[in-house]
C-alpha cells in the first residue's frame, strides 16, 4: 500500500516503483532460498514501513531515487521473510508461489497508486494533504511493528 501511494507521487513514472519492489522480494526470496541469512529482517521489515511512512508524510517529497532505492530494499527484506513460508517446496508450486505475490503487490499497489492520484487530480483543497496524513498513519503502524520486534 505504501509502495503505491508514493508511486502516486511520482505519476510520470507508473506502476515502475511497485515493480521494482515486486522485483526485489523476489530477489529476497531467492536470498533466502540460497540459505543466505539476513539478520535483522523483521527489524528491517519495521523500520522500512516507518520510513515509507515519513517519506509520505514529508511536505517535500524525495527524490525519486531514494524512493526507488528504500523500496528495493524494503522488497529484498520483504522477499526474504516470505521466503520462509515456501522452504523446502518443489519448483513449480515455488515459481507459481513467486508470480503469484509478485503479481498481487503490483496489483494492489497499482489500484493504491492510481486510487490516490484519482484524489490528488479531484480533491480541490490541499490533495497532497490526503497522502500525508496516509503517511502519518504508515508510520504508525510502522512503529508499531517495531515496537513489536524490539520487545519481543
Amino acid at each position: 500500500v505504501a509502495v503505491g501511494l508514493l508511486a502516486a507521487l511520482k505519476p510520470q513514472l507508473g506502476i515502475l516503483l511497485p515493480v521494482i519492489f515486486a522485483i526485489a522480494t523476489i530477489g529476497g526470496t531467492g536470498i533466502h532460498l540460497l540459505g543466505i541469512n539476513l539478520p535483522a529482517a523483521e527489524t528491517a521489515i519495521a523500520f522500512s514501513i516507518l520510513a515509507f511512512g515519513i517519506m509520505l508524510a514529508l511536505k517535500n517529497t524525495p527524490n525519486f531515487l531514494w524512493i526507488a532505492l528504500g523500496a528495493a530494499l524494503a522488497g529484498i527484506f520483504h522477499g526474504y521473510a516470505y521466503g520462509e513460508a515456501i522452504i523446502g517446496a518443489e519448483m513449480s508450486p515455488l515459481l507459481s508461489y513467486l508470480t503469484g505475490f509478485a503479481l498481487i503487490q503490483i496489483g494492489v499497489a497499482s489500484v493504491v497508486c492510481l486510487s490516490a492520484q484519482f484524489v490528488l487530480k479531484n480533491v480541490p483543497e490541499n490533495p497532497n494533504l490526503y497522502l500525508r496524513f496516509a503517511g502519518f498513519t504508515i508510520c504508525g503502524i510502522g512503529a508499531a511493528f517495531l515496537s513489536s520486534v524490539v520487545l519481543a
